[in-house]
C-alpha cells in the first residue's frame, strides 16, 4: 500500500463549499498540496441545491457577525478573481411581499401578481448579493486541482483514528488503536490502495453527513450527534431575469424566490419526516411539496407561470448539536480538523470558514475568532 506523507499536504474530505473553501484558501493563501475527497461529486448536496443568498448584516448581533460580515467580503473578492459573470455573482435588492393583483415596484417585469407593497425583510445591494453556489464550489475545487491538487470523486474511503500513547510522544514509535491510556490520536485516510497519513492535516467537511466524525473520534466529545436537519425543497425554472430581487414571500411555507442571471430558482416546502440516506444520490423531493412550492412562487409572477421548471431537487439543512458552526482542531487529536453545522447560511460563511480553518491548520491565527464554534465548546 502506498503512503502519502508529505509534510506540507492536507486531505480535506467533502467538496461542498466548505471543503472547497479550506482546499481553495490552503492553496492560495499557504501554498499546501491539498487532496480532496468526496463520495459523491463536487457540490452534489446543499452547495449544489441551496439558494445562494448572501447578507452582510444579518447575522449582526450573534455569534457568527465576524464570520458573516468577513465572508459577505470575501464573496466579492471571489467573484473579482473568477469573473462574477461565472459564479452568477450579483448584488441585489431584499424584499417581502405577497401573492396579489398588482405589481411590485422596482420588479415589475416579473413580480406582476403581489400585494404591490415592498415589505420585511427589505435590503438595498449595498447589504445583500447572489451567488449559484455550485458554479462557486466548482471554480474553487478548479482552481485547486490547476494548482496541483489532487481530487478524487465518486470514490469510498475509510478513515481511521490511531491513537497515540504517551509513549509514542516522545518517541519511540509505538501506536496503537485501542490503548485506554492514549492521550491523542492521529487521522488516517484511505482511498482504494492508497493512505494518507496528511501529517499536515486532515479537514473533515461532511455538511449533514457530519455526525459520522463524532463516531470517528468518539473521544472527543464532538457537539455533531444529529446534523442533518430539516430538508428543503427547491425548484429552478428555465427563465432569466435582469431585475435582481430577492424574494421572501408571506407564505406558510417559508418561499424564497432568487432569479439569476441564466435562471430562476426558489425553496421552501420544509419536509420534516424524511431521514438522511447514506448517499446524497438517493435524496428525492416529493412530489407534493414540489407541487405546493410551484403553485406559491408561480401566483406572484406571470413569468414564472409561461416558464418551464428544469429542476425538482431537495437538501438538507447542516446543523449541530449547538445550532452553530462547529470550526477547529478535533479535541483528542494531533493532526484532524471538522467544519460544519452551518444551517442556512452555509454558503454566505463557507469563505470565511475555509480562510479562517486554513490558516489554524498551518498554524496561524485566523483573521476571526473561531473561540465561539471550537469543537471542544459543547
Amino acid at each position: 500500500m502506498a503512503a502519502d506523507s508529505g509534510d506540507n499536504t492536507v486531505v480535506v474530505v467533502g467538496a461542498g463549499i466548505v471543503g472547497a473553501a479550506v482546499a481553495y484558501y490552503l492553496t492560495v493563501d499557504h501554498h499546501r498540496k491539498v487532496i480532496l475527497l468526496e463520495q459523491c461529486s463536487v457540490a452534489c448536496h446543499s452547495s449544489g441545491k441551496a439558494g445562494g443568498f448572501l447578507a452582510r448584516s444579518w447575522c449582526d448581533g450573534m455569534a457568527m457577525e465576524a464570520l458573516a460580515r468577513g465572508s459577505f467580503d470575501l464573496h466579492q473578492a471571489l467573484a473579482d478573481t473568477f469573473g462574477a459573470e461565472s459564479i452568477g455573482y450579483r448584488r441585489v435588492r431584499c424584499v417581502g411581499t405577497g401573492p396579489g393583483g398588482r405589481p411590485l415596484p422596482g420588479a415589475e417585469t416579473w413580480l406582476d401578481h403581489t400585494t404591490g407593497v415592498v415589505g420585511a425583510p427589505s435590503s438595498t445591494p449595498e447589504d445583500c448579493a447572489q451567488v449559484t453556489p455550485a458554479k462557486l464550489t466548482r471554480a474553487l475545487v478548479d482552481a485547486v486541482v490547476a494548482a496541483g491538487g489532487e481530487l478524487y470523486q465518486g470514490t469510498e474511503f475509510g478513515v481511521r483514528a490511531v491513537e497515540q500513547t504517551q509513549e509514542d510522544e516522545h518517541g519511540d514509535g509505538s501506536s496503537s488503536t485501542s490503548n485506554p491510556t492514549a492521550t491523542a490520536a492521529a487521522a488516517v485516510v484511505t482511498v482504494g490502495g492508497r493512505r494518507f497519513e496528511a501529517p499536515g492535516g486532515v479537514v473533515f467537511a461532511l455538511g449533514a453527513w457530519s455526525s459520522r466524525v463524532a463516531q470517528w473520534f468518539p473521544l472527543a466529545a464532538l457537539p455533531v450527534s444529529s446534523t442533518a436537519g430539516h430538508r428543503y425543497t427547491s425548484l429552478v425554472w428555465d427563465t432569466s431575469e435582469t431585475n435582481a430581487t430577492a424574494v421572501f414571500l408571506d407564505s406558510r411555507h417559508s418561499v424564497e424566490i432568487y432569479p439569476r442571471p441564466d435562471e430562476t430558482y426558489a425553496c421552501g416546502c420544509v419536509d420534516a419526516s424524511s431521514p438522511l440516506p447514506d448517499d446524497p444520490r438517493d435524496i428525492v423531493p416529493k412530489d407534493a411539496l414540489c407541487s405546493t412550492l410551484q403553485q406559491e412562487a408561480e401566483r406572484c409572477s406571470s413569468v414564472l407561470q409561461n416558464a418551464t421548471v428544469v429542476k425538482r431537487q431537495a437538501c438538507h439543512l447542516p446543523t449541530s448539536d449547538t445550532g452553530l458552526p462547529v470550526i477547529g482542531l478535533i479535541p483528542h487529536t494531533t493532526n484532524a480538523y471538522i467544519a460544519c453545522g452551518h444551517t442556512c447560511w452555509g454558503i454566505l460563511n463557507g469563505p470565511m470558514t475555509g480562510k479562517a480553518l486554513a490558516a489554524l491548520v498551518v498554524g496561524e491565527q485566523p483573521t476571526v475568532d473561531l473561540t465561539p464554534f471550537a469543537p471542544g465548546q459543547a
